[in-house]
């Protein structure tokens, strides 16, 4: 009979276990592993069995990254992990370094992967790919900061409004809806009685949603690992396909994410991305779950859809409705 502090491991992460050891221990016996000062030792980790996790790019890909590993339940077993990231020049490098010191039982390495890693990284994805879930990032712990007192008994809405376009450039125009349809969504919010709060790194842009919504609580400032793991806060978030959305997940927040055809309008690279492929790469754990609703993607027939082919066409009532409902459908028992 189990005791009541027993580890329970979800039955779809004991299927893939034998593997991540298989992994672990191929690790342990390879000759490229870091120096001993190159590891933590917080955790003795020297002396853990430890699986290399390989980062790139922004923060989303980041987040999705590390979201399909479960760091959680395989550190409480003992495992620890050597985080890379891949491209240390990115714009997002300076937010993500600090980030990953504040993850429970990794340790960030300040160099490239090995050969060897990269086919361990590459197998602990593939494995991933099967499991159809988001595992929760254990962030250090961190003091919640109060909630408004205006509206204390109503509802907390989160909104990432990112009107920076793609780290900062603002010629990709796909994901930026114009600031009047927040400031309108904002004022509908307030006036049913929710507390509304922002994150958005465009500096003007902020300013000018808060000129026109003075009661809004701007939350940017916070670093990237308090705005995590303050998410659990709030009743409902709303973000335009960003790393967002998997920081809500982590935290089992019901949200809204707004997904653009970002086909035109966007960076090359994402010119011939299909829909499908967006639904089942970049929303894989998301997709299809009652507390996650997306609107822009839907499923026809056998195959994922664009079905907001640009923002312009997204009306604030819209948002507005699907906030609605997942607040509502979180009050229900």
């Amino acid at each position: 009979m189990k005791g009541q502090n027993d580890l329970v491991l979800p039955g779809d992460f004991g299927s893939v276990v034998p593997v991540l050891v298989v992994l672990a221990w191929r690790a342990a016996m390879t000759d490229d592993k870091p120096s001993f000062q190159d590891r933590w030792t917080a955790r003795n980790m020297s002396f853990a069995p430890t699986l290399p996790i390989v980062c790139s790019n922004g923060i989303g890909d980041t987040f999705l990254v590390l979201g399909r590993v479960p760091i959680r339940p395989l550190g409480a077993i003992g495992f620890r992990f050597r985080v890379f990231y891949d491209t240390p020049s990115h714009p997002a490098a300076k937010i993500l370094v600090p980030f990953f010191q504040s993850v429970t039982y990794i340790h960030y390495e300040n160099r490239a992967p090995s050969p060897r890693e990269r086919w361990m990284f590459s197998k602990l994805m593939s494995f991933s790919q099967r499991v159809p879930r988001i595992w929760p990032v254990p962030l250090h712990s961190a003091k919640h900061p109060p909630r408004s007192t205006s509206n204390a008994h109503n509802c907390s809405v989160l909104l990432h409004t990112h009107l920076d376009g793609h780290h900062g450039w603002l010629g990709a125009k796909a994901k930026i809806w114009a600031i009047e349809n927040w400031v309108a969504l904002v004022g509908e919010l307030h006036g049913r009685g929710c507390d509304v709060s922002l994150i958005e790194w465009n500096v003007a842009a902020a300013q000018a949603i808060r000129s026109h919504c003075p009661y809004i609580r701007d939350v940017t400032e916070q670093n990237l690992s308090a705005l995590c793991h303050n998410m659990r806060l709030y009743d409902c978030i709303v973000s335009v396909d960003s790393w967002v959305k998997y920081a809500a997940e982590w935290n089992h927040v019901p949200q809204v994410v707004i997904v653009p055809d970002l086909r035109s309008g966007y960076t090359p690279d994402f010119a011939q991305v299909t829909a499908d492929w967006v639904a089942q790469w970049w929303f894989h754990g998301l997709i299809g779950k009652p507390r996650v609703t997306v609107l822009g993607l839907a499923r026809s027939r056998h195959a994922f859809v664009y079905t907001l082919p640009t923002l312009e066409e997204l009306r604030p009532s819209e948002v507005l409705r699907a906030i609605s409902v997942q607040l509502s459908s979180a009050a229900t028992p």
